[in-house]
Formats: C-alpha cells, structure tokens, sequence
C-alpha cells in the first residue's frame, strides 16, 4: 500500500509540474507556446513581430534562456520594439548575455522616453563593462528618475567608476 502511495504521489508532483510548466510559459490558446519553441529560432523571431506585446517579452525571455550568437542577434533587433517593456527586457537580457556588439543600440536606449528601459540600458552596460561607455552613462547620473540614476551609478561602480 505504501509503495502504491509513493508512486502515486510521485506520478501527481511530476503531472503538477509539467502543468505548471505549460501554465507558466503559455501566453494564450490563439499564439504560440514558448515552451514549444524553446529551440526553435525562427518560431521565436516570428513571435518577436506578433502584435501582442506580452507574446513579444515571452519571446525575448525564451531567446535570452537560450543565449548565443543567433539570439543576440534577434535580441539587438528588437531593441527596436515600440513597446517599453519589450526593449526594457531585451536591455538586461543583451546586459546578461555581454553582447558587446549591444553597445551602440543599448547607448541609443539610454536616451529613451520610458525612464525603466534607460535604466535596464545603463544596468546592461554596467554588466557588459566597457570603460568606452563610461561618457555615455554620466549623462543618466543627472536623470529626473531615481531609478534611473541608481542603475546608472551601479553600471558605472561596476565598470570602475569615473577618473
């Protein structure tokens, strides 16, 4: 009895987390699964032009999970993006992945309207921590936003501070 109980419990822990997985990374029923696409660059760039901005930050997590060359290159195109919460989470995904081929568009982001994607540009440089970025990133350290100026300050702690 105790056996069966065990496997029983083991079967249902396994059933709940694959469920849970399939919740978690499931946008709606009409776009597609991350969770299927994990591997599949081609499905994830399709997703990076979907007209759901939420299916768009999935996307660009599933591209930054899976990191590399060909993702960083995805990832600097949609820094682009109109919405801010897709190139706030394309910013500490390329700051993550040390893409230093980022720089150039991540320096465009740091003068962006959306005070949260300046200051995951500046947290992305600060990770990346080129010492030619030090310019840019002093001009944040005047910034309206708090936020903004903290990150900055950290990114430029982290890549060794001004002389």
């Amino acid at each position: 009895m105790r056996k069966r109980m065990g496997w029983l419990l083991a079967f249902c822990l396994f059933c709940g987390s694959i469920y849970l997985y399939i919740n978690i990374n499931t946008v709606n029923k009409d776009n597609i699964h991350i969770w299927q696409a994990e591997n599949n660059l081609e499905q994830l760039k399709k997703a990076l032009q979907d007209a759901n901005w939420k299916l768009r930050v999935r996307s660009v997590n599933a591209l930054g999970t899976i990191g590399g060359k060909e993702a960083a290159v995805l990832l600097i195109a949609a820094i682009k993006d109109d919405h801010p919460n897709v190139r706030s989470t394309v910013c500490w995904w390329l700051g993550r992945l040390k893409a230093h081929k980022a720089i150039p568009p991540l320096i465009v982001m740091l003068k962006d309207q959306n005070w949260a994607v300046r200051a995951r540009a500046a947290q992305a440089l600060g990770t990346i921590g080129e010492k030619r970025t030090l310019t840019e990133l002093k001009t944040l350290l005047s910034d309206e936003n708090d936020q903004v100026r903290a990150n900055t300050a950290a990114a430029i702690g982290k890549i060794g501070g001004l002389e």
